[in-house]
């Protein structure tokens, strides 16, 4: 369709963000993390298991820039999910292109 990052780039932007942060170069992956959650979250929707792990990127890479309100936004829109998703990773986790932790606090209100 118009207008949609392939496949093969949302991964790419997800494997340059983690490589940058675990550099401590969060300022360098944040771009590519913003670009890896929103183009996940269009394509395959805000529950995909891929979605939520770039939404977990995504957040790890805010709270690394110091940008703690709008890694709380995201928290809060995905607390559940990421819950359900740590579990879950324990069992399956060899689905992700690049292992990340799932070590996102999540507040339960």
């Amino acid at each position: 369709t118009h207008g949609e990052t392939p496949p093969e780039a949302l991964v790419a932007a997800t494997n340059l963000a983690t490589i940058l942060l675990l550099n401590h170069k969060a300022a360098e992956a944040e771009g590519f993390a913003r670009k890896a959650f929103v183009g996940h979250k269009r394509a395959r929707g805000g529950d995909h298991e891929t979605t939520v792990r770039s939404a977990v990127l995504l957040i790890q890479v805010l709270e690394a820039n110091g940008k703690v309100f709008d890694a709380a936004q995201i928290k809060r829109q995905y607390a559940a999910r990421i819950s359900a998703l740590g579990q879950e990773s324990r069992r399956m986790s060899h689905h992700a292109p690049v292992r990340q932790r799932l070590d996102v606090d999540v507040d339960h209100e």
